[in-house]
């Protein structure tokens, strides 16, 4: 059996969406002569843990683990802040301390903050390496600097390497709302030229992502979403007779849908039976900036409910129990490239699909070829209305097309990965 070495920063326990993607191809890999092992901190510092995706890890699989070193650790000691430096919030602690820690997180830690753990990781899987045939190295960022390892490595050991992005990094807007200096977004850019141009392979998430990093790297780039996998999705559907609105996962300042909240807040005013069914559940990492527009509405804040982190069965759960399921894109350049990984869970779960962002954008077309929903800009504040009105109404309900969204089943997408590590050697 083929062998592949996967250096990845999350792996369970960790819980968001960063960690599933490799997870699930990790999952299905063996079924297509694969056998996938896994490289990933001893003693990572995750905001979120969830300890239901232990399951899905392949039974006897070689998970190799060494220490990192964390600034966020030393960070949140002095701070008292729990989790990374990166959940935007409308009002940022102008103090000295956060000052200084967002300035080094774009100017000094390059590409990000778990840069220190390449060195040991090279020296590390140089020894490995010569006593362990590995057919493939993967690498996948963010964070970004997991590519590093695998450059790095490619001056020793000539071992094919595909490098995987699931989200920008030079043109990454989170990344520039630190602010970078110029001698920062140079150094960024030139680190991810040397991978393109060292990589034997480079695969991203959407149609558009691939476009841009074409342009930048000056040479081809593969795509293979993200998706869902079917063992995920046997759960008996539960009704409650309620309108429910739902989003579980990052919701910060840059996919806040202000006129949505209006939109909402309106409904309930003018329509009492509305009023009475709705409910707007919200969970995951929220923005302040977020409750705090909810909370200004005074018919809104009564019918929505905040949840902390859930883990992903309960997400699915809770998917299976609304009525609307909401997409919420970034209100920037990258909110027609970037498309969230939850969207092929809706699919699975056949609930319509309410998007909020550009109306040009690769979530867009995958809403228009299943079917499974529409998308509304931002600013269409009439379109949102009409749109919540006709559902809540039982009309014009999305019809989707089953058959199309097989090809996002995870089991599927693994195969289109093997096609391409095949490809490699």
């Amino acid at each position: 059996m083929k062998k592949a070495l996967i250096i990845t920063y999350y792996w369970p326990p960790s819980g968001g969406g960063g960690v599933q993607r490799w997870l699930k191809f990790a999952k299905y890999m063996r079924e297509y002569g694969w056998e996938p092992i896994i490289f990933t901190p001893e003693n990572p510092a995750f905001p979120l843990q969830d300890r239901s995706l232990l399951k899905d890890i392949p039974e006897d699989l070689e998970v190799i683990k060494i220490p990192i070193f964390e600034p966020y650790r030393l960070y949140s000691k002095v701070t008292g802040e729990k989790g990374n430096i990166g959940l935007i919030k409308k009002k940022d602690n102008n103090s000295i301390t956060e000052r200084f820690a967002k300035w080094a997180r774009a100017n000094l830690f390059i590409p990000d903050p778990k840069i220190f753990w390449v060195k040991p990781s090279v020296k590390f899987l140089k020894d490995y390496l010569k006593n362990h045939k590995v057919d493939v190295i993967i690498t996948t960022g963010p964070p970004h600097s997991i590519h590093l390892i695998a450059l790095r490595l490619k001056k020793h050991i000539d071992i094919p390497w595909l490098a995987d992005f699931r989200d920008m990094w030079s043109l990454y807007d989170i990344l520039h709302h630190f602010k970078p200096g110029r001698r920062a977004i140079v150094k960024n850019t030139q680190l991810e030229l040397q991978v393109y141009k060292v990589a034997e392979k480079v695969v991203t998430i959407t149609k558009n992502t691939a476009i841009d990093l074409e342009e930048l790297g000056k040479r081809e780039i593969e795509v293979i979403t993200n998706g869902f996998d079917e063992n995920d999705f046997r759960i008996k559907e539960k009704t409650s007779g309620k309108f429910i609105i739902s989003h579980f996962g990052l919701l910060n300042t840059f996919r806040n849908p202000k006129l949505l909240w209006d939109v909402l807040e309106e409904l309930c005013v003018e329509n009492e039976n509305f009023s009475d069914s709705l409910e707007l559940r919200l969970g995951g990492m929220i923005d302040p900036e977020v409750k705090e527009d909810i909370n200004r509405k005074l018919a809104l804040s009564q019918r929505t409910v905040f949840y902390d982190y859930l883990s992903h069965k309960d997400v699915i759960e809770k998917y299976y129990e609304s009525s609307v399921l909401l997409l919420l894109l970034n209100n920037t350049y990258l909110g027609t490239k970037f498309m969230t990984g939850k969207i092929f869970e809706y699919l699975a779960v056949n609930r319509p699909i309410f998007a909020i962002g550009a109306i040009a954008s690769d979530a867009s077309e995958v809403l228009k070829d299943t079917g499974a929903g529409v998308i509304k800009d931002f600013q269409d504040k009439d379109g949102m209305k009409e749109i919540l009105t006709s559902w809540f109404n039982n009309k014009d309900i999305p019809d989707l097309d089953s058959e199309k969204i097989k090809k996002y089943s995870r089991k599927n997408l693994t195969h289109n990965l093997v096609d391409l590590l095949e490809s490699m050697i």
